[in-house]
């Protein structure tokens, strides 16, 4: 069975951005997921919120905040940013 991941968009991360198409080119065609946009659903929710309540095995950030990006992978969750040395 195909589990879905959630993927929490960082409202850094626009939706025609980049990121999000690079990270659409990474996804398999029949992976499902459900994107969870932090402007409209947590809107300026701070980042100790955000490690401690939305971030588990299932879920994957998108961020352009290299900071955050780094705490996020240091806990041990899944992080995606451009870079040339993805985590």
């Amino acid at each position: 069975m195909t589990r879905t991941n959630r993927v929490i968009v960082d409202e850094c991360v626009g939706a025609q951005s980049a990121l999000m198409q690079r990270f659409r080119q990474t996804l398999p065609p029949a992976q499902p997921v459900e994107f969870v946009r932090l402007g409209e659903v947590h809107r300026a929710i701070p980042e100790v919120d955000l490690l401690r309540r939305l971030l588990g095995p299932d879920t994957i950030l998108l961020t352009m905040d290299r900071v955050l990006h780094n705490q996020v992978c240091d806990l041990g969750f899944r992080s995606y940013t451009l870079d040339d040395c993805p985590k």
